[in-house]
């Protein structure tokens, strides 16, 4: 199954998925699972029958079948599955069969789109015959809407079109050309739920919504886009009266903080900065249903940059001018000392210190550098500004008329006052990925390795230095505490510690002042 931990579907299981799980050919799903069952068994579809007598419990709460290949599976496996299960225990088919958009005039197209239609409706058929038990079975089905290319993929041509949100193309399909019926043809992985019994299924996804209806008294009324993020779900939901709300779902809440940081961070903009909060998302209510965080916002209306944009510049001028206003009602005049300097970057060292791959020589230069830098900074007057922490272009809102800036989102990785200027390295950084098609490592390569910035950039840059009073050299340290910054918060993989140690020593050396 593709991308495991960060696939949508597993919200729709329901409450079964916190019984007594069985995986078929779904081991990678182990890790994850475990933050939710009671139980989970792994086994596969040749070797099932033969396993089933070994399992130490007698009926599962859930029988999740992974068939990547788009395949189902036989009419004789679903029926030993299903004689598997507890009453009321779910079966859960999930399955890629995604078509080839990429190759749309290709024989292999319309041979797969045709396979597709024959697959659905045959196995619709054969749960409508087949399926019938001393109690009634229910079925439910979930079309988990196509992706266009890999997410975090972009197009910037003429035009500027991101694929951040995987469920773009389709959301676009079902707008434009065709009817909700005809959707399910052009989704990329499909959701099978059976439920041995007369249950009707209901999601986590609907049971949130339950939950936050009777604790606000707001009557919800449509589910219509529900965006997958690595670790965490964003649902989008209009109410009766018309408002809409993000519903925001994160896995394993009992392991993950950062969900808590941005709505402490959200309210604390909202009451400091009046001239921020029209800008900002207004919290409703949040909570924890059984093992998953929520949190539930106003919407910000306007459009994401995964809409289609015609004028790109436009809005990278918008989102700078944005960051100069942040920086204006925030900026704050102080005296660096050491404990100031720990307190704001001690947890940042502390990640890369613990990084997998740290190596003896990578600690003996963290532990170097970090002194180094407290010294350096030592004593030195400067101005801190509000920081968001993942400055870059997707996660702002723009209004479609003009491209000025409706909204910020993704607070989570922010802090109330840091050195200025780490935001706009983000800015560019994410603005040079997207019009060059590569990745965040390799433009700093390009940056700090190679070419340095490109003339529109220093402008950028000369201009903010300009705004806040960063010398040149005080410029040098704030880079190198961006990068020391990203790397511990976000970049886990695709480059090593010896790597990151000679980036950070091409942009700053402290035996060479």
């Amino acid at each position: 199954m593709q991308n495991d931990a960060n696939s949508g579907w597993l919200y729709h299981l329901g409450d079964v998925i916190f019984g007594d799980v069985l995986l078929i050919d779904a081991e990678d799903l182990f890790s994850v699972l475990s933050i939710y069952a009671s139980n989970v068994h792994l086994s596969s579809k040749t070797s099932f029958p033969a396993a089933i007598s070994s399992f130490s419990i007698s009926g599962f709460d859930c029988i999740i079948v992974n068939s990547t290949d788009g395949a189902l599976p036989g009419k004789q496996l679903i029926s030993e599955f299903h004689g598997a299960l507890n009453n009321n225990g779910v079966i859960a088919v999930v399955y890629n069969n995604d078509t080839n958009y990429k190759n749309i005039a290709s024989i292999k197209y319309p041979y797969s789109f045709v396979k597709k239609i024959f697959d659905i409706f045959k196995h619709s058929f054969f749960l409508k015959t087949n399926l019938k038990t001393n109690r009634e079975t229910t079925h439910v089905r979930y079309y988990m809407q196509s992706i266009y290319g890999k997410i975090n993929e972009v197009f910037y041509h003429k035009k500027y079109r991101s694929v951040k949100n995987p469920f773009l193309l389709t959301e676009k399909i079902k707008k434009h050309i065709f009817s909700p019926q005809a959707l399910k043809f052009f989704s990329s992985n499909i959701l099978d739920i059976t439920i041995k019994g007369e249950h009707v299924h209901k999601s986590v996804i609907d049971n949130v919504i339950a939950l936050v209806r009777k604790e606000t008294g707001i009557v919800f009324s449509d589910i219509f886009k529900c965006t997958v993020i690595p670790y965490k779900v964003l649902v989008s939901v209009k109410s009766q009266t018309g408002d809409d709300y993000i519903f925001l779902l994160l896995r394993g809440a009992d392991r993950n903080v950062r969900a808590n940081r941005e709505l402490k961070m959200l309210n604390y903009l909202n009451d400091t900065y009046l001239k921020l909060s029209p800008f900002i998302s207004k919290s409703v209510t949040c909570g924890i249903y059984k093992k998953i965080e929520y949190i539930v916002y106003h919407k910000i209306s306007g459009v994401s940059i995964d809409a289609m944009f015609d004028q790109y510049a436009v809005a990278e001028r918008s989102a700078f001018n944005m960051l100069l206003h942040i920086g204006e009602i925030s900026r704050q005049k102080i005296v660096f000392d050491v404990e100031l300097f720990h307190e704001m970057t001690g947890t940042w060292f502390d990640r890369l210190d613990n990084i997998d791959q740290s190596s003896d020589k990578f600690e003996k230069y963290l532990a170097m550098l970090n002194p180094a830098l407290a010294s350096y900074l030592q004593g030195k007057s400067c101005e801190l500004v509000l920081y968001h922490g993942d400055y870059k272009i997707e996660n702002l809102i723009f209004n479609t008329a003009d491209y000025s800036v409706n909204g910020i989102i993704d607070w989570d990785l922010s802090e109330k006052h840091h050195l200025p200027g780490m935001d706009l390295f983000y800015l560019i950084i994410y603005s040079r990925r997207i019009k060059n098609g590569t990745s965040f490592i390799k433009e700093c390569e390009e940056i700090f390795l190679k070419g340095g910035f490109h003339s529109d950039e220093q402008c950028m840059l000369d201009e903010y230095c300009k705004y806040f009073n960063i010398s040149d050299d005080m410029l040098v340290i704030i880079t190198v505490l961006f990068i020391i910054h990203h790397f511990s918060s976000r970049e886990r993989n695709g480059y090593t510690n010896i790597w990151l140690m000679l980036l950070l020593e091409s942009i700053w050396s402290p035996g060479n002042d």
